[in-house]
């Protein structure tokens, strides 16, 4: 299954252990992969996502899993920013995997 071919998750009340193994597993690997070999600043979250969606994920009214470590909304947004810098060129380059 192609991480980047993963359909968007809608914002529901679902937590990130309510999904399947395997959308977890790309979840997890999008974040880890932007985390461990793009450059980053200060933060990740700093640097990855846009001070829009940082006051989202800080609001506790729009964030269900603020206090998780593994919040489902978090890891889409990271995904949603894998996949655009895959789409160009960033990361995952042809035969890296």
């Amino acid at each position: 299954m192609n991480l980047w071919n993963m359909a968007r998750l809608p914002h529901t009340h679902t937590t990130f252990f309510d999904l399947p193994i395997e959308k977890r597993h790309q979840l997890n690997r999008s974040y880890y992969e932007l985390v461990m070999y793009v450059p980053w600043k200060n933060t990740p979250d700093e640097t990855f996502l846009s001070e829009n969606v940082r006051s989202i994920l800080a609001d506790n009214n729009t964030h269900a899993e603020i206090d998780c470590r593994h919040s489902l909304q978090h890891f889409e947004e990271f995904f949603k920013v894998y996949t655009q810098f895959y789409d160009d060129g960033k990361v995952a380059p042809p035969g890296s995997a």
